[in-house]
């Protein structure tokens, strides 16, 4: 037994976990709407929102203080704007499926048109995200951005915050 200590450590110290989430956000013209999901692992987000709350969470209830917790923490954690705009998002629910949790978010029509109509067309989104940065300093965004139906992908990694996507 002594004899595999060794190898068992080194072995431990190759082994490392990885720590992603995934965003995603659909920009429809036609339809005026945009739209964010965000997937993060159940137990990092639980930890996250334990750590912000200093409140036991269980986020697989789906309840009134989960959901409130969940929009508050992803609200202080990312942000768009198109052009030099804002944009401002109303939260619809979230959701675990499997390990995960998905949080959906989307802007409200009259805002996106309000921002088409100064620009003339969206050409071009900026994201900031932190989400579960203080959680871990290996985390990863991945981040999907879908102009009508065309994707464009980002990779951030902690502490690396923005991205933008044009069309």
């Amino acid at each position: 037994m002594l004899l595999l200590l060794p190898f068992m450590l080194t072995m431990g110290a190759a082994m490392h976990p990885y720590y992603v989430d995934v965003t995603e956000i659909r920009i429809d013209s036609k339809k005026h709407t945009l739209q964010l999901s965000c997937k993060m692992f159940t137990d990092d987000l639980q930890d996250a929102l334990h750590r912000k709350s200093r409140t036991k969470v269980n986020i697989m209830k789906n309840d009134t203080v989960g959901r409130r917790l969940i929009e508050a923490y992803i609200r202080n954690h990312i942000s768009l704007k198109i052009g030099s705009q804002p944009v401002a998002l109303d939260f619809i629910g979230y959701e675990i499926e499997e390990e995960a949790c998905w949080s959906y978010f989307e802007a409200p029509a009259k805002s996106i048109s309000k921002i088409e109509a100064s620009t003339k067309q969206i050409k071009k989104i900026e994201v900031t995200s932190t989400l579960l940065f203080e959680e871990h300093e290996t985390q990863t965004h991945l981040i999907h951005c879908y102009f009508d139906g065309v994707r464009k992908s980002a990779k951030l990694v902690n502490p690396e915050a923005k991205a933008e996507f044009a069309r």
